[in-house]
């Protein structure tokens, strides 16, 4: 099947009006934006703060194909981020749950309807997908559109905290996800790949790449392409074939030079295949910054409550 055209107009034209970030010579956007924002923040906070035992909602930022730059008019909004429970609830017989996660339809006016996506981690779970590089928890902190931020001292803490010691176990989180696609939905799979599972790999890949040539992540796929790619114009292609058709099985040649580029690149990453555990100081930092994090959250010990002041909702 051919790669098709495309009205990109009417497409980048939904998406932008909807959830991209702002540009700032946008008066228009930023306020569609801000409508957008404003009503996830409020979903998120009235679910988790009515939730018994209770619970104190952190931090949380986009992700998902809204930060990749591949999404459609019909795409998911994908929030993940992560809250707190009472750090006693520990020595209890049932410990809190690990993670919260629920599928919402939303209609915010002006703009529409769309499905609200969200993944809560409870810090103790955050703090160990940090630890191990998890690259998705690490592109959210540092790179996601911030939907609410109760305490930013604690997370501009934990940016600098990834940045300065996480990287190498980043790239290999990138790498593993890259390399675990191919082999099982790329080159295992008796079904043609569909576009979706070609991005993915290369997302991993590339990921991998930018962390290991640039020292920091890179969520979006077009700049990715720009930057690291050994085919600069595959992205492109791949993406609007998906925004004209769907995740679609993409035509021979062009499914020929995805699997070539794909191959290039996890050659080309052979060298980061180790793996190794956290570093013994990133495992201290970490938890010191957990108990930081609780401490400021009202929640190192007993009933959940924010300090005073912490209710100015960013």
């Amino acid at each position: 099947m051919a790669a098709a055209v495309i009205d990109e107009s009417r497409t980048d034209r939904t998406h932008r009006k909807r959830f991209r970030r702002a540009d700032a010579s946008s008066e228009a956007m930023v306020e569609l934006e801000e409508r957008v924002i404003e009503a996830v923040r409020d979903e998120i906070t009235t679910d988790i703060e009515r939730r018994e035992p209770p619970l104190e909602p952190v931090f949380y930022a986009i992700t998902g194909s809204h930060c990749y730059g591949t999404s459609g008019p019909d795409s998911d909004l994908d929030v993940r981020g992560f809250h707190c429970a009472e750090g006693i609830r520990y020595a209890l017989s049932e410990p809190p749950a690990e993670q919260l996660e629920f599928v919402r339809r939303m209609r915010v006016d002006g703009v529409g309807e769309f499905d609200l996506d969200l993944v809560s981690f409870e810090l103790r779970k955050f703090a160990a997908l940090v630890r191990a590089g998890n690259f998705t928890v690490v592109e959210f902190v540092c790179e996601g559109p911030v939907v609410l931020d109760w305490a930013p001292g604690r997370v501009a803490a934990l940016r600098s905290l990834i940045r300065s010691q996480s990287t190498p176990a980043v790239a290999r989180s990138y790498l593993g996800m890259a390399r675990g696609t191919y082999e099982r939905d790329v080159r295992g799979d008796e079904t043609r790949p569909t576009v979706d599972r070609f991005l993915y790999v290369l997302r991993g890949a590339l990921g991998a790449k930018h962390v290991r040539e640039h020292g920091s992540v890179e969520p979006r796929l077009d700049r990715l392409a720009e930057t690291v790619s050994s085919d600069p114009d595959l992205i492109g292609d791949l993406v609007a074939l998906k925004r004209a058709h769907g995740d679609v099985a993409p035509s021979p040649d062009l499914e020929r030079r995805a699997t070539d580029a794909i191959r290039r690149e996890l050659a080309d990453l052979d060298d980061e295949r180790r793996s190794t555990g956290p570093e013994p100081e990133l495992r201290a930092d970490v938890d010191e910054w957990m108990i930081a994090t609780r401490r400021e959250t009202g929640t190192l010990l007993g009933a959940v409550g924010r300090k005073s002041g912490a209710d100015d909702r960013r």
